[in-house]
């Protein structure tokens, strides 16, 4: 305990001391209480959040027997827990808690700290949910947390209301957002908050507003009008900042630089108010601030000198922003290096102030701040990756007589950058409000043309109008011009992006991306560098296969929807088409021998069997196996790390690439991430659901194209989709074929192979994959008759 705090502090004496500290931890003491971005982690103050434990812990030892408070105490435990870093210790926590509430509860019903505590555990889980990407289990709560809030009065019901921005806000979903502001301004609850109270609110409602505005260029200008009266209301110093930066950044967009400088002038001088340490990093509203400005010497086209000033703020805020991140201690689900908008503002910034100051050495140089981002990326991280230069991209990473694209998404300005042998160049794409709705739709229309299961009809028709959109933003004229003369294409910051399958991206003509060219995705350039610095290692030839054929009905209680797995003749012919490599096969896999088992002087390791997507953070998609003691059979990312792999490694089960969306990230919370973690240098795996027949048909032309020519990964994708081109037929979509995506090096060609004995591979020729890779895509087409008939 610090020696400030009373040894045996009174209850009123804790929230006194609490509510002191709450600069100093940077958060409220009520959850969601005062801006969005309090919710950010603030892991450089990490010793304010032991204080802050030892306190709570020593208020248990002093007082054991006050009920109500004791519970009180535990809530805090697991916002020190969430705040450190331990979100799954957090939920644990809240679920002890919550059982203790209800044993608790109907003798004490109205105890307003039992209530407050049950409203702070929603509150708190609720919070824990959105930093682990689990938006759809955080979204039911929010009624009920509503609900309890109203009986608790006002100040509450506000940080409700606000919670419910937060969960909009993790999903970029503005217009929910906006509906939630106008529906609390309405709401009977609103008559009753203070004048400071209500100004917070409508200052929410007019930055949501100003969000859709920015994204429907044809909504009437209606935020602006709400700045100004949000500005002539009570605010807090916070509040007053955040409003005169949002009406300056909408100022821009509609080209009104004068106004805008009047707004940031204004902010300044608020700036000036706040006490901060001179040796203290930029606050959020600091490095707010610094990107604005920027932005409006560039709108108003400044001259060299005041631009490459404006460049040196820009890095005082992006250094102080990657500090801040090197801090962070990551987790299993993963952290968002550019998810808040904060950190995608200002490493825009960099990247626009370096392409214009420094004229033909600006990619290079903005691509060396862009590699300094990525490398404090959570799997960048667990893998000790290096920040590896442009002669070491072009030397490790990229592909033979190809190229990488780079994409980093932007809120005004998105870029591209080309790499190759001879050329680095930076290319301009639309803003991400323009982006982000149009790739959903992308996913939707992919979804409804399995579902359609035909190439023609009105599912078709909106996939193929969705797809040249896409395209249209995201492989401009002047980046299709680049590609001409590429044979293999590398996609780099997918997550930046959200799920997008560049295969079927249309070009000149109406060829697929994935026909002219071989596609793969690398989570990013520094994980790149750390995969491709790995030993490689002789393989046997031989490909190991771990199926769990029937292993719904032994877990009912995980798996009870999923249908059983059924293999013939006619599922053992399209395995074996094209390859005699033998399979090692082990059928009814079970976890522990999975993990048990050691592949990695395969060619290959098949991991097969039905995909289980959870609500638990550790494994936002699992894969399930037999289970083994104790364990329930599930493959969680978690336990994927574990694994000892070889250099390739397949899954065939229905959306292995999903994850939570952690924008700016590279993938730790995928199976695949996690995989890479594991020792494999490629993946292949399917972010959709996946059609049984075809895939075994698929899966077999792409390890007889792997194994006969000693190709790489992405080449051999290439191959067996002209195999499935040949095949096609009106029965399934052909966007199916284009759905399976190689990460990692997929560039690389097979490792060396040492042959395996004959007995071995006789041994192993009749059960090779007759149980597992069967058992995935029936899965898939399980997964797909399911949501036909829902």
């Amino acid at each position: 305990m610090p020696e400030r705090w009373p040894e045996t502090p009174t209850f009123a004496e804790y929230l006194r001391l609490l509510h002191d500290r709450r600069e100093e931890l940077g958060y409220p003491l009520a959850p969601y209480s005062d801006s969005e971005w309090q919710r950010s982690v603030r892991f450089e103050r990490r010793g304010a959040f032991d204080d802050l434990r030892a306190m709570a812990e020593t208020l248990l030892d002093v007082y054991p027997d006050d009920e109500p408070h004791r519970l009180f105490w535990h809530v805090l435990l697991a916002f020190c827990d969430s705040r450190t870093g331990q979100l799954e210790k957090g939920l644990t926590r809240l679920d002890e808690l919550e059982r203790e509430i209800d044993r608790y509860l109907p003798a004490h019903a109205q105890h307003l700290a039992t209530r407050e505590t049950q409203f702070l555990v929603d509150a708190e889980r609720i919070l824990i949910f959105i930093e682990l990407g689990l938006h759809e289990e955080a979204t039911p709560l929010i009624a009920k947390t509503r609900e309890r809030a109203t009986a608790l009065g006002p100040g509450q019901w506000t940080d409700a209301v606000l919670a419910e921005m937060v969960v909009a806000l993790a999903v970029d979903a503005f217009a929910r957002l906006e509906r939630t502001y106008e529906e609390a301004c309405s709401d009977p609850m609103y008559a009753r908050l203070t004048d400071e109270q209500k100004a917070r609110l409508l200052l929410r409602l007019a930055m949501s507003r100003g969000e859709r505005e920015r994204r429907d260029s044809d909504r009437p200008r209606t935020a602006l009008p709400l700045f100004e009266e949000v500005l002539a209301s009570p605010l807090d110093l916070r509040d007053r900042l955040l409003a005169e930066q949002r009406a300056a950044e909408l100022m821009m967009d509609a080209g009104d630089s004068g106004g805008a400088s009047a707004a940031l002038e204004r902010a300044k001088s608020a700036l000036a108010q706040r006490r901060r340490a001179p040796d203290a990093h930029p606050s959020r509203y600091e490095v707010d601030q610094i990107v604005s400005e920027a932005r409006l010497a560039l709108l108003r086209r400044a001259g060299q000198q005041e631009l490459e000033a404006h460049l040196a703020q820009a890095h005082v805020a992006f250094d102080a922003l990657l500090d801040r991140w090197r801090a962070t201690e990551a987790t299993e689900a993963g952290l968002a290096i550019l998810h808040m908008r904060d950190r995608l503002r200002v490493t825009e910034s960099i990247v626009e102030l370096i392409l214009t100051v420094h004229g033909e050495e600006g990619p290079e140089r903005a691509l060396t701040e862009i590699v300094r981002a990525q490398q404090l990326g959570s799997l960048a991280r667990e893998l000790d990756a290096p920040a590896p230069t442009l002669a070491d991209i072009r030397t490790t990473l990229v592909p033979p007589d190809g190229g990488l694209l780079v994409f980093l998404p932007g809120a005004v300005h998105s870029y591209v950058f080309s790499i190759d042998a001879n050329d680095l160049s930076a290319f301009e794409l639309p803003p991400i409000y323009r982006l982000d709705p149009l790739l959903r739709k992308l996913i939707g229309t992919i979804d409804e043309a399995l579902l359609a299961r035909r190439s023609s009809g009105p599912a078709a028709d909106a996939l193929e109008r969705t797809t040249r959109d896409v395209a249209a933003d995201l492989l401009p004229p002047a980046v299709r011009a680049v590609l001409a003369g590429w044979d293999e294409v590398g996609i780099v910051g997918i997550d930046s992006l959200g799920y997008v399958p560049f295969e079927y991206l249309p070009l000149e003509g109406g060829e697929r991306l994935g026909d002219r060219m071989a596609v793969g995705y690398l989570p990013s350039l520094p994980v790149g560098a750390a995969l491709a610095a790995r030993e490689r290692v002789a393989a046997n030839a031989s490909i190991a296969l771990l199926a769990a054929p029937d292993a719904p009905e032994a877990t009912a209680t995980l798996a009870d929807e999923l249908a059983p797995l059924r293999f013939g003749d006619a599922e053992r012919a399209r395995l074996g088409r094209g390859t005699s490599v033998p399979f090692e096969v082990v059928g009814r896999a079970t976890l522990g021998g999975a993990l048990a088992g050691d592949w990695r002087e395969h060619i290959a390791l098949q991991l097969l069997g039905h995909g289980l997507p959870t609500a638990r953070p550790d494994r936002p998609q699992g894969l399930l196996f037999f289970p083994s003691g104790e364990d329930d059979g599930v493959l969680t990312p978690a336990l994927a790390a574990q694994l000892r792999v070889p250099e390739r490694v397949v899954l065939t089960a229905c959306g292995a690439w999903r994850g939570p969306r952690r924008r700016g990230d590279d993938g730790r919370a995928h199976l695949g991430g996690s995989l890479l973690l594991a020792g494999a240098r490629t993946i292949v795996l399917s972010q959709t659901a996946v059609d049984y027949q075809e895939s075994l048909a698929f899966t077999g032309d792409w390890y007889a194209s792997l194994t006969r020519d000693a190709t790489s990964p992405a080449r051999a994708l290439r191959d067996a989709r002209s195999k499935a081109r040949e095949r096609a037929s009106d029965d399934l979509h052909p966007v199916h074929a284009y759905l399976f995506h190689a990460v990692g090096l997929p560039s690389e060609a097979s490792p060396p192979v040492e042959f395996a004995s004959p007995g071995s591979a006789q041994r192993t020729w009749m059960t090779w994959t007759v149980a597992g890779l069967a058992g995935a895509a029936c899965a898939a087409s399980f997964a797909l008759r399911r949501r036909r008939a829902a």
